[in-house]
């Protein structure tokens, strides 16, 4: 295959996924995936205004492993990526796809945790103090994720730094919901936020309930640290 004859094949086909299907007809895995790589990779070279999913998970993943390795030149792409993603998640809603299947669709092509990544990085913009832009991602995001109690931390974070009074309420009330669903290292996240704001009361009713939950050598050292920290 010519360069040419690859960019007719791809005028046919929405993405490598299909054109692979289209080059090999056999049943054997390995070689499949070869095609595939290669076609992946001569997609991406050559036709870069054809985006697909999975051509643009990889060049997300790319920056996300930049940003996660301190490189601050790629945050501007890093944040038209992560617009783009939400687009693509509201574009799938609006044609009348499901909210969790699409993001679980989308998190499938990617190497990264993307509901991980989401939670650490819209909480860095909160500790750097870019609360505009932290409510931005958590109202984006908050339809799409499965843990939506994390993203609640992250609410009542948003919260407490502007109103403390509203945010202890919605401390408590996830605090509340943690004892029916029940996420032990949720709490003790939540922990951590309680000893940093110095709020006493609830963290010694966080701690209990935290202390009749652990389980393991692993979770008793992480509440110990969180003792000797307090």
């Amino acid at each position: 295959i010519n360069r040419d004859n690859f960019l007719l094949y791809v005028e046919e086909c929405d993405s490598p996924e299909d054109l692979a299907d289209c080059l090999y007809l056999g049943e054997d895995y390995e070689r499949h995936e070869k095609v595939f790589l290669a076609v992946f990779e001569l997609w991406r070279k050559l036709v870069p205004h054809k985006q697909s999913l999975s051509i643009f998970v990889d060049e997300f993943d790319h920056l996300i492993q930049r940003y996660e390795e301190g490189d601050i030149e790629c945050e501007e792409d890093l944040e038209t990526s992560i617009e783009s993603f939400q687009t693509i998640l509201d574009d799938n809603v609006d044609e009348g796809g499901g909210a969790r299947e699409g993001y679980q669709c989308f998190s499938a092509y990617s190497c990264h945790d993307l509901e991980i990544f989401m939670f650490e990085y819209i909480a860095h913009q909160i500790d750097i103090e870019d609360r505009l832009y932290a409510n931005e991602l958590l109202d984006g995001f908050y339809p799409y994720v499965d843990g939506r109690q994390w993203f609640d931390l992250l609410k009542a974070r948003l919260v407490y730094a502007v109103d403390e009074g509203e945010g202890k309420v919605m401390i408590e009330r996830l605090l509340t919901s943690l004892k029916e669903d029940k996420e032990l290292y949720l709490l003790f996240e939540t922990l951590h936020y309680l000893i940093y704001i110095e709020e006493t009361d609830i963290f010694r009713s966080a701690y209990y309930q935290a202390l009749e939950e652990v389980e393991t050598e692993e979770d008793l050292r992480e509440l110990l640290m969180l003792t000797a920290e307090y």
